[in-house]
């Protein structure tokens, strides 16, 4: 097996909604769930496995998660996303004696990308009003005279 892990991909959410992140790890194995922000350690935020064709949670740092079952393995559903839940999620099991760590999901949220497309639009709208009122201004000025 590889020692190379998948790199993560970005999920764009809003506030408020419910988000699944899925696991690139077999159902079969108990799963655990970090989230990691920058310069801060991972923190443990579900551990599941599956017992009689369900989900069982030993542990969730939030009733906003809880493991569903997807694509045979044990994804993490987060409802009710907040600014806290924003940053790097990914699972992982034991096997064999060996942790392995699957593929990971940033979270990230949509309104950000919103403001920081739209924020140059409304400067360069503000400035060109500005310049369209000085330009009148001065030509209104010239023709008074």
């Amino acid at each position: 097996m590889s020692g190379f892990v998948p790199a993560a991909e970005v999920q764009h959410v809003h506030f408020g909604s419910t988000i699944i992140l899925g696991c690139n790890i077999s159902y079969l194995y108990e799963t655990t769930w970090f989230k990691q922000n920058p310069d801060l350690i991972p923190t443990v935020v579900l551990y599941a496995s599956l017992k009689e064709g369900r989900p069982f949670e030993f542990f969730r740092l939030s009733p906003r998660h809880s493991a569903s079952l997807m694509n045979r393995s044990l994804a993490l559903r987060i409802t009710g996303v907040q600014a806290g839940d924003l940053g790097l999620y990914y699972c992982t099991a034991n096997m064999n004696a060996h942790v392995i760590v699957g593929r990971g999901t940033l979270i990230h949220n949509s309104s950000q990308d919103l403001f920081r497309h739209w924020y140059p639009v409304a400067v360069c709208s503000g400035l060109l009003v500005m310049v369209l009122t000085v330009c009148i201004t001065h030509w209104k000025a010239r023709h008074r005279k």
